[in-house]
């Protein structure tokens, strides 16, 4: 159990991370897009999809902590509901990589599939033979 609390812990550090990184680089996004599609309407989507990436990273860190929250307390959904988030994970980075954010946000994409790689080993580390408040209780099993 101490494992999964870690690894979400990690996971909650790297989505700050991805929010660090995609405040970071912004600029050079933009720049990017507008060499790439010179205009305003390409500017403003540029825009959009930012501000959409601030407020999902925030909301992403919110949901790690009470993920971890909820670990802690041993409910027994925190698995499922890691299960979930690591679901909306893969189809963001689906997304991402559709919209062609190697060529354009190459940073912000290896944040991201950090992120997801703790994610993919999240619900795997927390034994998932036995509830969650059976191993809270009993740490040394």
């Amino acid at each position: 159990m101490r494992a999964a609390i870690l690894l979400m812990c990690a996971g909650a550090a790297a989505e700050l991370a991805v929010l660090i990184t995609v405040i970071v680089t912004a600029g050079s996004v933009r720049a990017a897009v507008a060499r790439r599609y010179p205009g305003l309407p390409a500017a403003h989507a540029v825009n959009v999809n930012l501000v959409t990436d601030y407020i999902g990273a925030s909301i992403g860190i919110a949901v790690w902590l009470v993920l971890i929250w909820a670990l802690i307390r041993g409910r027994d959904r925190a698995r499922i509901a890691l299960m979930a988030d690591f679901g909306a994970m893969s189809l963001s980075m689906i997304i991402a990589i559709g919209q062609d954010s190697a060529a354009y946000a190459p940073a912000d994409l290896i944040a991201g599939a950090v992120e997801w790689l703790i994610a993919l080993a999240g619900p795997s580390s927390c034994s998932p033979g036995r509830p969650a408040a059976t191993t809270a209780r009993n740490p040394g099993q």
